[in-house]
């Protein structure tokens, strides 16, 4: 049987194209949550603590930050719901994570060499919680490269990303949320900018 690094290699490999483009059609249903949604800072502490966290998102990163966690894997964009973080916000994150791997992800879209960099760090550490978080800047948008690390993530590890005037969704890597993100990715459009 595959592992989930396998399939998602065999995915971008299809062809030589460099990006995959999310369809219309798509739009919407990536809005639901893939998770639990929490509101409470007191909750996400319990639900969290103890826990190896991958934060996708400025502003989840942030509240993380605030209450005290430290992240295996972090994506950010200097960016929340569209608009320019403030610069005390952006040195907050430089100081916090020093050694970024910056990539280019235009909105809509995920870069195939993102995605081969998560799958090498996904498939070459048993657990990457064991060394220093692994930070990953986007130049564009990085909305969607929660697609690719909920196929990836282990089972012991927990993902958080921001729902939009909602709160934290928490994402525990079932079987059936890796399908179903692997699916939705093979539904992606193939692309050249």
């Amino acid at each position: 049987m595959k592992s989930y690094c396998d399939k998602l290699l065999q995915l971008i490999m299809i062809n030589d194209s460099k990006f995959f483009k999310l369809p219309d059609y798509l739009r919407d249903k990536l809005r639901e949550p893939f998770g639990t949604v929490i509101k409470s800072d007191d909750v996400v502490k319990e639900q969290l603590n103890g826990r190896d966290i991958i934060a996708v998102g400025d502003s989840t990163i942030l509240k993380l930050i605030d209450l005290g966690f430290n992240c295996s894997m972090v994506v950010f964009d200097f960016k929340t719901m569209r608009k320019e973080l403030d610069e005390k916000s952006k040195e907050m994150l430089n100081n916090k994570f020093k050694n970024q791997f910056v990539f280019e992800n235009p909105p809509g879209m995920l870069n195939k060499s993102l995605i081969k960099f998560l799958i090498n760090q996904f498939h070459d550490k048993k657990t990457i919680s064991n060394y220093e978080p692994i930070v990953i800047r986007i130049i564009g948008e990085e909305d969607l490269v929660a697609l690719p690390i909920m196929v990836l993530m282990q089972e012991h590890q927990l993902l958080c990303y921001g729902q939009p005037n909602e709160g934290i969704v928490v994402v525990i890597p079932t079987k059936e949320i890796k399908n179903t993100c692997l699916n939705y990715l093979k539904k992606f459009d193939n692309v050249d900018l």
